[in-house]
């Protein structure tokens, strides 16, 4: 390498290392997204966003904005557009006096405020609706199909009014199974736009009517919808829930830097609850779950996870130590079992070449990592042998090990250990580390709709099944 080359190299380094000391110490509210400057955020006429750095308010920031004309903000940090132009916003911190400042520009209005289909998964050639909630300026909408061999652009005819919104409604059919992508395009002063409320999808199967259980991919009922929007409610305005986390409409979480629609009403509130459990993460991670454990279940079984998830998150799906997620992965059918350990230690566990603490150390293992155990009996009186799940094989201390075993054979939902599910199913039911009675109503609920594919709000605490009541609630 030459010298300019290497002196070149060496100033870039510098420079980058200059820019990353400098952002930690320069107070900035906004955060890095791609290329979008720290400084700078852009946001349509009536969308809002949360500048804060956390959904979860912080009491020692006092918000303001330089032109309440341009766009306002409120004191937990959720700024709301209102007109084209540029202004500051600027949070200080009442501890110690510390300003940061945030550029934002308000641009002109996106075309859509949600694109929803009335099911979220549908057969061949079923028919569907496709609504479009789109601003007072689009003249005229459009939806682009696409599929797996299948491409089809519809104009849309039919219309109907609301006060601040329009719903533009098209019936369709799809003739090809598999995910569909449905991008609605509206006219503003003669030009096609779009969006990414504009954007939306469904599942095309054959399977999703069948209650046998199946390994498919697979979507939340239109019942299951439905259930999920009673038990959250609706509020209209940001709110925070009872975890003191900031919330929209059915229960929707307000992420920071993720521009919503403010003042919805109930039907955009239901319409956005709809396109979550569509096009979320919450059903996706649930499909990536059971697909990649190779798990079949019912449609009802689904539902109750998806449920669960929506109001509590689907990190319990992937952490190796999580009780419910053992559980539902010892579904198989067959009398063979097969042992496995869970890492025990915050500070982890190594992987050594032999059974001593003198032998060479092969790998080390993050807390809750997963092994598979190639004797249930111990080395030496303490010492497991073991292969990590990128197949290296060696021993383990069995003191910081958890030990558990799995039957072998094909994973089913319709075998996993009735009573094991409903007690650790019932833990969850606490907000802030205390006892919720409507919680642990609709965990009851959900356990209906798992075991007995019954949707229903009317049932009681304890829910059909008569499920116990936690010990802690007593």
């Amino acid at each position: 390498m030459s010298y300019i080359k290497l002196k070149n190299k060496i100033v870039k380094i510098f420079i980058v290392m200059a820019a990353v000391i400098l952002s930690e110490f320069s107070g900035k509210i906004c955060i890095a997204s791609g290329d979008i400057p720290r400084d700078y955020y852009a946001l349509p006429v009536g969308k809002s966003v949360l500048m804060n750095r956390t959904s979860t308010p912080d009491q020692y920031l006092e918000w303001k904005s330089e032109d309440t004309n341009i766009a306002a903000v409120d004191s937990w940090g959720v700024v709301h557009a209102k007109s084209i132009g540029k202004t500051n916003i600027i949070a200080v911190d009442k501890r110690n006096k510390k300003r940061s400042s945030c550029c934002l520009e308000v641009k002109e209005s996106e075309p859509f405020k949600n694109v929803i289909t009335s099911l979220n998964i549908a057969g061949i050639n079923e028919s569907f609706d496709i609504k479009a909630y789109a601003t007072k300026n689009v003249s005229e909408v459009k939806f682009n199909i696409q599929a797996s061999g299948y491409n089809q652009t519809i104009q849309c005819k039919n219309k109907r009014d609301e006060k601040n919104f329009c719903i533009w409604t098209q019936s369709v059919k799809i003739p090809k199974c598999g995910e569909c992508k449905i991008e609605a395009l509206g006219k503003i002063n003669g030009s096609w736009k779009s969006c990414h409320e504009g954007i939306s999808e469904i599942y095309i199967s054959n399977e999703y009517k069948n209650q046998d259980s199946t390994l498919s991919e697979k979507r939340a009922s239109s019942k299951c919808s439905d259930f999920i929007v009673s038990c959250e409610g609706f509020v209209s305005k940001v709110y925070k829930d009872r975890a003191g986390i900031l919330t929209i409409g059915c229960g929707k979480k307000i992420h920071p830097f993720e521009p919503f629609y403010d003042n919805l009403s109930w039907e955009e509130g239901v319409a956005l609850a709809s396109r979550f459990l569509s096009c979320g993460n919450c059903t996706k991670l649930i499909n990536k779950f059971l697909m990649q454990n190779n798990i079949k279940c019912r449609q009802n079984q689904f539902d109750a996870l998806v449920s669960f998830s929506y109001n509590l998150g689907s990190s319990w799906a992937f952490k190796s130590g999580n009780e419910l997620r053992n559980i539902l992965l010892d579904c198989a059918r067959g009398g063979a079992e097969r042992p496995y350990g869970i890492v025990n230690s915050g500070n982890g566990l190594y992987v050594r070449s032999s059974p001593s603490t003198s032998s060479k150390k092969l790998c080390a293992l993050i807390n809750n990592s997963r092994v598979e155990l190639l004797d249930k009996n111990k080395k030496n009186g303490k010492w497991y042998h073991v292969r990590t799940q990128n197949g290296i094989v060696g021993y383990c201390f069995g003191d910081y090990l958890k030990v558990y075993s799995e039957k072998i054979g094909e994973k089913n939902l319709d075998n996993v250990d009735r009573n094991r599910f409903i007690s650790e199913f019932l833990r969850y039911h606490h907000v802030k580390k205390k006892c919720n009675q409507g919680l642990l109503k609709r965990r009851c609920e959900e356990l209906d709709i798992f075991f007995r594919s019954i949707y229903s709000r009317n049932t009681g605490l304890r829910g059909v099944g008569n499920y116990p009541i936690p010990r802690c609630m007593l």
